[in-house]
Parts: C-alpha cells; sequence; structure tokens
C-alpha cells in the first residue's frame, strides 16, 4: 500500500468542525442531519437563537476599535443521544443551526455518519480556501507594477 493510501486523515478538531460546519450550505446540513436523526434522541440545550454581533475594525492610531456594522448569527446547542453538539452559522437561519449542532454532536460521538460529517466538513473549508485563493488572484492582479 502506497504511503497515505486507505488512511483517513486526523479529524478535524471542534473549533476547525465548527467553523467548517458554519461554511456549509443549509441545504448539506440539513439532508444530512435528517440521515443522523433517524432514530436518535435530541435534546436542546440553548437556542437556537439569533443574535448580533458587532463588526469592529481597527481604528486611527489609539482609538481603538470602531464598529461599522452588525452581522447576525444564528447559535444552537444540544445533546445527541447524550453528546454535546454546537453551532454558530452566519445569518438568520434557525433549521441550519439545529442541523449544524446535530452534526457535530455526531463527529464528536463518532457516530455512524460523523465521516459523513467529516467530508462535508473538509469539502467547505477546501471552497473557502479556493474562493480565498481566487479573490487574491483578483486583488494581485488590479496591483500596479511599483514595489
Amino acid at each position: 500500500m502506497a504511503p497515505g493510501e486507505g488512511e483517513r486523515p486526523e479529524a478535524l478538531g471542534a473549533e476547525a468542525r465548527l467553523e467548517a460546519l458554519a461554511l456549509c450550505h443549509p441545504e448539506e446540513l440539513e439532508a444530512l442531519a435528517d440521515e443522523v436523526l433517524t432514530g436518535t434522541g435530541v435534546e436542546v440545550l440553548a437556542g437556537p437563537e439569533v443574535a448580533v454581533a458587532p463588526l469592529r475594525v481597527p481604528g486611527a492610531e489609539g482609538a481603538g476599535s470602531v464598529v461599522v456594522g452588525r452581522v447576525p448569527m444564528t447559535r444552537c446547542a444540544l445533546r445527541l443521544d447524550g453528546v454535546r453538539g454546537d453551532a454558530i452559522v452566519p445569518g438568520r437561519s434557525v433549521r441550519a443551526a439545529l442541523a449544524a449542532a446535530v452534526l457535530d454532536a455526531e463527529a464528536e460521538r463518532g457516530g455512524a455518519r460523523a465521516l459523513a460529517v467529516e467530508s462535508m466538513a473538509r469539502a467547505a473549508l477546501d471552497r473557502r480556501r479556493a474562493d480565498l485563493a481566487t479573490e487574491a488572484a483578483g486583488v494581485a492582479a488590479t496591483r500596479s507594477g511599483s514595489p
């Protein structure tokens, strides 16, 4: 067997998974969560609730930061068959937050769909990296030739 062949990459940590699930499309989250929820017990611990966080940028030197807007997000915490799952998703999507929390718990407990959760999360991170690279290339193309 060639090196790396048949080996699974190390599972995402809790923080990376939280970030990755927030990047997933709500429809993807909901479809996989529906599969996970078949025959499981769910206890909602907190939320889902919409919150608004200030978007801060550095101010002028010595001025601290300045709030330039507010960003809505939806958060949720639950237990799936006794295992905690947490989620924070952008926007005002109660269903996406619930689904992401279910998937976080599924990955945490190593359930039957944990590998599918991991795969979905990694694909979302890969899409984000590709989007950032495309954006960076676009910005670089607009710069003048001066050093």
